[in-house]
């Protein structure tokens, strides 16, 4: 799924999913997130890319009868926001 880009970082830019300014409120404040997913990787990805900021707290949890494809495919994402935002609290179950 994220075979034609080549890195993490690319992945991000052409999405343009970091390009945002922390107002002073953002960074005082950590919000807690509990995403259920279970087959529509494209709404996750749109999904995450909205509600995303470096200082949140996120937990992913994939349906158990969800395809191994697709929670291979929720590994990536997280490893992708991981590596470029190691300060990020991501976790995700049932993977």
């Amino acid at each position: 799924i994220f075979k034609h880009y080549v890195s993490a970082v690319r992945y991000l830019t052409h999405k343009k999913y970091f390009l945002f300014q922390k107002t002073e409120i953002e960074k005082k404040i950590s919000i807690a997130f509990s995403i259920l997913c279970h087959g529509n990787l494209g709404q996750l990805e749109a999904l995450f890319a909205t509600i995303f900021r470096p200082q949140n707290v996120y937990c992913i949890y994939v349906d158990d009868k969800s395809p191994i494809e697709y929670k291979k495919a929720v590994r990536q994402l997280a490893a992708i926001y991981k590596y470029h935002f190691p300060e990020v609290k991501l976790k995700c179950s049932n993977i």
